[in-house]
């Protein structure tokens, strides 16, 4: 296992931020999970079982973020102890890695990232928004996630659309789409990683070059693109080919505006003598296309690669993708308002309480500064967009669900204030009923017992 550049950490939020996680632990990174959900954290088998930690008292989150939020404050002192522990004076950086529109993945995440500051980490997020297929609650609480993230700022967010996965992947079995949809996010990671650890006589990219990339606020983005080697003597051949491929994968990306700090790294083959004009003009390229004041270079050697150079394009500092959350949006937005009604239905658990939808003010004790849903009273860091301006549209296109009226005694109830009850006892209630019984037929409607009980009993 070639050594690595930069030593990160990974923590699993969720069931899908679990996965991701384990796969970084069997690079041989440090890595841990947490997760409301013991079946979950079983399926682990990379990360030690120490270090993965079950947090509140369900067994899942049943796609309710606030059960996530409430957990992960429950326990906080649990987490805290263990990100203090393992990765405190042995990581250099932490990734907190959470798949958006769950419930476990999408309640913890920020709180998790605001633990790890407070144990002095320096520490970035990793994160999926869902599939177009998926359900609109998915595609709800990922933006309302979102916005919450954006009021934490992890440095960098590597926002990772899985509709693009599903592109690049979705030929393959279901069993294999997602496991090799989650190893090539971890592989193109793990790849980048390594290059800083690699000797060169050329331009070098090295660790602190890498810190000062992860450490630039906004949207990260790394890209690998590999093209076929040719004969030409053309020097700007190659250069046109990446252009073209970094243009198309740009724009399939959805991110908006221009990065502040950027990496071109070459890995040509050993065996190919490539033009020294045709690296310069690539570098060129990079720079033009991306319009960065800050471009790090590298050139390396790889003995595996043939007739293929690959490049490495690290982008640092873009905007959140508002055209693919405005997709998300819109299909909110056009929503009938039965469905509507449908979305933010009560519901009942099997433990005797009710939950509403998270995006509604949040009825548990906030014992931190943020709740889920509720107004933020400061602006978000520079270098993040506000997401709640990407979705602060939805609410008003939606139906809020009528509440049903509670029943008010009318004046033919009987009684001088129909306003007012009183609990009644079993003996009352007795009497009330004999009393009925002797009411002539023409005077039951006006003083049946179910008009004098409704007009005594105190409705609970």
């Amino acid at each position: 296992m070639r050594e690595k550049g930069i030593k990160f950490g990974f923590v699993g939020c969720g069931q899908g931020g679990g996965k991701i996680a384990d796969l970084f632990a069997q690079r041989g990174y440090k890595a841990m999970a947490i997760n409301t959900s013991p079946v979950d954290l079983a399926a682990l088998t990379m990360i030690p079982a120490e270090h993965r930690i079950c947090i509140g008292t369900r067994l899942g989150a049943g796609k309710d973020p606030r059960i996530g939020e409430e957990a992960i404050r429950t326990d906080a002192s649990k987490v805290k102890a263990v990100l203090e522990e393992y990765f405190y004076h042995d990581v250099d950086f932490v990734f907190v890695v959470a798949c958006l529109g769950g419930g476990t993945g999408t309640g913890v995440v920020s709180d998790t990232i605001e633990i790890a500051r407070e144990v002095g980490l320096t520490t970035g997020c990793i994160t999926t928004i869902p599939l177009t297929s998926e359900s609109l609650e998915e595609h709800k609480n990922a933006l309302k996630g979102l916005d919450i993230l954006s009021d934490v700022a992890p440095t960098p967010l590597y926002l990772i659309d899985n509709e693009l996965l599903r592109i690049k992947y979705g030929n393959k079995p279901i069993m294999g789409f997602w496991p090799m949809a989650n190893e090539a996010i971890v592989n193109s990671l793990d790849e980048i990683n390594q290059i800083p650890n690699r000797p060169s006589n050329m331009f070098v990219f090295d660790r602190e070059d890498f810190f000062r990339l992860l450490n630039t606020q906004g949207c990260f983005v790394p890209l690998r693109i590999e093209i076929e080697l040719t004969d030409s003597q053309d020097p700007t051949k190659m250069a046109t080919a990446f252009r073209q491929e970094v243009v198309r994968i740009l724009s399939e990306y959805n991110f908006q505006g221009e990065a502040i700090r950027v990496a071109a790294l070459l890995v040509c083959p050993e065996s190919y003598r490539v033009n020294a004009e045709s690296v310069e003009l690539v570098y060129q390229e990079c720079q033009n296309l991306t319009n960065a004041p800050t471009l790090f270079r590298g050139l390396y050697i790889d003995k595996s690669l043939q007739r293929k150079i690959v490049l490495h394009l690290l982008l640092a500092g873009l905007d959140i993708p508002v055209n693919r959350l405005q997709q998300m949006r819109t299909r909110l937005q056009e929503l009938s308002p039965e469905i509507v009604n449908r979305l933010h239905k009560r519901v009942s658990t099997n433990l005797s309480d009710d939950l509403i939808e998270w995006d509604n003010p949040n009825p548990l004790p906030a014992s931190r500064r943020r709740t889920f849903g509720a107004r933020k009273d400061a602006a978000p860091q520079d270098g993040f967009m506000d997401v709640k301006s990407v979705v602060d549209n939805i609410e008003k296109k939606q139906v809020q669900p009528t509440q049903p009226a509670a029943p008010q005694p009318s004046a033919t109830d009987g009684g001088d204030n129909p306003e007012t009850y009183k609990v009644l006892t079993v003996d009352q209630i007795l009497n009330l009923m004999e009393t009925a019984n002797l009411v002539d037929d023409r005077d039951k409607k006006k003083k049946g017992f179910w008009n004098q009980f409704k007009s005594n009993v105190k409705k609970r």
